[in-house]
């Protein structure tokens, strides 16, 4: 739990139906500019290549927790994402960029106002480590695809230093449920918490 006694919720049958209208609205969304994409359930988390793929892994590796009908969704949402993947090389490599740039700028600023804030910064941690999960996913995407560089790991270096240097160790900081997806060596940010001094 975060130091505010919550932890950040997951809610895997809304997981399956995001994945479902992501994978249907890959195209046109992978060659147009925007960082986000359009779609018309506004009850649903804003299209990325980070936040489709974060939700396919979580789904892959929580397979026993779905339904067979769920599993169905998620095995077709995949295809099509590997599909759209292979057909528009170039404007996928393009995506990928765009939203590692984005998702890194976010957290550096993150952690910058950490500094000023830091009860807030612990609060807000748990959901704020949402993009960090989604820098793994991108990130295994960038180096399948020999588009990962040093500046990317040189930012992704300086980012989980400040990250280690401003939290401790704290039990898993999402909702217990999707543990499982997450170990601990590879997610050790989702296994933190902030440290936040004693009031005075």
């Amino acid at each position: 739990m975060s130091d505010s006694g919550r932890w950040f919720e997951v809610d895997l049958a809304l997981d399956v139906r995001a994945v479902a209208a992501f994978a249907d609205n890959l195209t046109p969304y992978i060659y147009e500019e925007a960082l986000y994409g359009h779609l018309s359930d506004s009850s649903l988390p804003r299209l990325t290549l980070g936040g489709l793929l974060m939700r396919l892994k979580r789904l892959a590796a929580l397979s026993d927790q779905l339904s067979a009908a769920e599993q169905d969704i998620v095995a077709h949402a995949t295809h099509r994402y590997n599909a759209v993947r292979a057909e528009w090389r170039v404007a996928f490599e393009n995506k990928v960029h765009q939203e590692l740039k984005a998702r890194l700028n976010a957290l550096e600023a993150y952690v910058a106002e950490c500094s000023s804030d830091v009860r807030a910064c612990a609060d807000n941690y748990p959901s704020t480590m949402e993009k960090r999960v989604m820098v793994v996913h991108l990130q295994a995407e960038a180096e399948a695809t020999n588009i990962w560089t040093d500046a990317y790991n040189g930012r992704l270096l300086a980012l989980d230093n400040s990250l280690r240097n401003m939290c401790e160790a704290g039990p898993f900081c999402w909702a217990p449920k999707v543990q499982p997806a997450y170990p601990q060596e590879q997610f050790w940010f989702l296994y933190a918490r902030v440290r936040v001094p004693p009031a005075r």
